[in-house]
């Protein structure tokens, strides 16, 4: 292998540590936002852009080092020496699998608090639609919150 080759796999293992969190926390920070939006325009535009355009964000950054290769090297990857997108970047290093553990643990108790909290601000509506709205928001996001957190790093263990 050559330098520029050993560079680019370090690029884009940088490039998944970092972003892939990244783009991943402020897709679920433009749904909290989405979500809290009420009436306010700016704020219900501001969720829609994050959501979208940072969960496309997640997917490019996955997906960058396979589509690269496929349409860089004369010989697809499914006949390379290389079988998978995971043997060419090594992407399963031990810092990737402590992120990744790190936080599956930090998800764990803070989508139970939200859980609760959304439980709460549910009971305490009263005959307020919006908050009762958003108890029923939180109440639901959280479990979804929980399961893409337990999916992702799976997913992108087999890439």
């Amino acid at each position: 292998m050559n330098k520029f080759s050993l560079l680019f796999e370090q690029f884009v293992r940088l490039l998944q540590l970092v972003g892939i969190p990244l783009f991943g926390t402020m897709f679920v920070l433009g749904i909290v936002i989405l979500l809290t939006s009420g009436k306010n325009p700016w704020r219900r535009r501001l969720g829609y852009i994050m959501t979208i355009t940072c969960f496309f964000g997640v997917l490019g950054v996955a997906y960058a080092p396979a589509i690269v290769y496929t349409y860089e090297n004369e010989v697809p990857l499914y006949l390379a020496k290389y079988k998978t997108v995971n043997t060419m970047v090594d992407g399963s290093t031990m810092v990737g699998n402590l992120l990744f553990k790190g936080l599956w643990y930090a998800t764990v108790p803070i989508c139970a608090t939200i859980f609760y909290v959304g439980g709460i601000i549910r009971l305490q509506a009263a005959k307020n639609p919006q908050r009762a709205r958003l108890g029923w928001g939180l109440m639901m996001f959280s479990p979804i919150v929980l399961g893409v957190a337990y999916v992702v790093p799976s997913l992108l263990s087999l890439l």
